[in-house]
């Protein structure tokens, strides 16, 4: 058994720091005899280093991560961290980007602090074969296990009662899902007060295997909502305006149906089929259906970011010392697009008015056409600024071109082929005959389509919030669970596809998060363009 206790740790300048030639990261052409700027292109272009960068940036170096190194020939080199490294070096010199990305990384190294990155901690192997250990354990069987939902919700729980807000956790892990995890856990929580036989009990205590996901989906839909009696805070939490014995026999059904796979997101993939399900059982006497929600006076509060309901799950040396939060005002929608308490801030005034009209104006009920394609034009432009104020415009517009010139290149082949078989052959060079629309790129004032700015950002992994990156790349991509890009698309071109008020709420919902950071994301760049610049 090796003792990695006696391995020294120092700290080295990362110009002194050698990328490794043969990191199995790169291809075959590269093995042995790549430079380091060859190797920093191919880990841009192939091996996401500007999502780790962009998160350096963001979020600082994390000592926990020290790259190993080796002395070989007087030359310290990285054999596990050559990512890690080489996006410090790229922030602290852009200039080692391929000129096409060194823009990004100016403005990545704008948020740094120089002196953090110049000089980082490394352990020093004995041999690269003493190293082969850990490099496969690291990438082929990870040692560290992901959290689940439901553990992941407690964290953001455990840290409200803490004292911390949702604002301050918001801010601290760079995402708007706190709200959602909260009432994740009040969900889950809401389910283990109920009396269920032993097998389904048990089932319900595996976090792990639980689904939590289908749970929130029902919580999530109007008809859910109505059938649970329950309405949602901004806060998290949800309160009860049903009898409590009703609410609770409606939620062990729903749990037991849960549980036993007769909810699931195949079966209750829309409101109206969940809608539709549950009318059955009104209809055949299982469940009261003289029952109203009563939205003036609310009976119980459920759940409350505090003391309450907390006692038996903290250590014994937290207990009683959680303090409660101010209760905020119930979300407010009615039958616009947009909540009331979303803000629109963009510094851009017709974005801004545009929010306005869907949040204020523009009824579902009463203009369900024109509010789709508002909110069509809406994520349009909030897009293509995003693209612009973060400098990502050359960028894409390379992509383009490579995806331009490979399909040119495949209609050449097919011509000269053709060519080549006349009774009377022509035979031409592509690369001085072709005409220049075959050889080209983009037009100078090519803009993109929506669907190619969004399959950019999920491509570049720009948005870090797993979830949030999940939501959108449901929403480019066909076959998903809710509304689709496609979809939206036959509301604004096809004049026979009517939107759904309903369809377009949950995809509201659904691309919401993603929403609010491009406009946070605006709304700081203008901030930034209006403060006077020091010499």
């Amino acid at each position: 058994m090796i003792d990695y206790s006696k391995w020294p740790k120092h700290f080295r300048a990362v110009s002194n720091i050698h990328l490794d030639r043969n990191n199995p990261r790169l291809p075959e052409e590269l093995q042995g005899k790549a430079s380091e700027k060859q190797i920093i292109n191919h880990l841009i272009e192939e091996e996401g280093l500007i999502g780790l960068a962009r998160s350096i940036s963001k979020h600082g170096y994390w000592p926990n991560e020290m790259p190993y190194i080796v002395k070989e020939r007087s030359r310290f080199v990285v054999i596990e961290g050559n990512r890690r490294v080489s996006a410090c070096k790229v922030l602290l010199d852009p200039m080692l980007a391929p000129k096409n990305k060194q823009k990004t990384f100016i403005n990545l190294a704008k948020n740094i602090k120089p002196a953090l990155l110049k000089k980082i901690e490394s352990i020093i192997a004995p041999s690269r074969d003493d190293v082969d250990i850990i490099i496969e354990a690291r990438h082929t069987n990870p040692q560290i296990k992901p959290w689940g939902v439901i553990k992941k919700a407690r964290f953001y729980y455990y840290k409200l009662t803490q004292g911390e807000t949702i604002e301050s956790l918001e801010k601290k892990f760079q995402t708007n899902e706190i709200t959602a995890y909260v009432s994740r856990y009040f969900m889950y929580e809401e389910t283990k007060k109920l009396d269920l036989n032993g097998e389904l009990k048990e089932k319900l205590n595996n976090e792990t295997s639980f689904p939590l996901t289908n749970l929130e989906r029902i919580f999530n839909f109007k008809s859910g909502k109505k059938f649970l009696g329950v309405s949602f805070n901004p806060d998290g939490t949800f309160n009860r305006h049903i009898p409590e014995d009703e609410y609770t026999n409606r939620l062990k059904f729903i749990v037991e149906g849960l549980l036993e796979n007769k909810f699931n997101s195949r079966t209750m993939n829309k409101d109206k089929e969940l809608k539709s399900y549950l009318e059955d059982f009104f209809n055949n006497g299982t469940f009261d259906s003289s029952i109203k929600m009563d939205k003036e006076n609310i009976n119980v509060t459920l759940n409350e970011i505090g003391q309450e309901g907390l006692e038996s799950s903290l250590p014994l040396e937290d207990q009683n010392t959680s303090t409660k939060s101010k209760r905020k005002p119930k979300l407010t929608r009615k039958n616009y697009l947009i909540p009331k308490e979303f803000i629109c801030n963009t510094g851009i005034i017709r974005i801004d008015t545009i929010a306005d009209e869907l949040q204020n104006k523009l009824s579902l009920d009463k203009m369900p056409n024109a509010a789709a394609i508002l909110f069509r034009s809406f994520l349009d432009m909030i897009t293509y600024r995003y693209i612009l104020s973060n400098d990502l415009l050359p960028e894409l517009k390379k992509m383009k071109s490579k995806e331009i010139m490979k399909n040119h290149k495949a209609i050449g082949k097919k011509i000269l082929k053709e060519l080549a078989s006349l009774e009377f052959k022509i035979t031409l060079d592509p690369n001085k005959e072709f005409p220049r629309s075959l050889n080209g790129g983009v037009p100078k004032d090519w803009l993109p389509s929506l669907m190619i700015m969004l399959s950019f950002i999920v491509e570049n992994q720009i948005i870090e919030d797993p979830k949030l990156h999940h939501a959108l790349k449901q929403y480019i991509s066909k076959g998903n669970k809710f509304l689709n890009h496609h979809d939206f698309n036959l509301f604004v071109h096809n004049e026979f596809v009517i939107p759904n008020k309903d369809e377009l709420k949950e995809l509201w919902d659904n691309l919401s998060g993603v929403i609010q950071i491009l406009i946070e994301d605006l709304n700081k760049k203008n901030i930034e363009k209006q403060q006077p610049q020091l010499n």
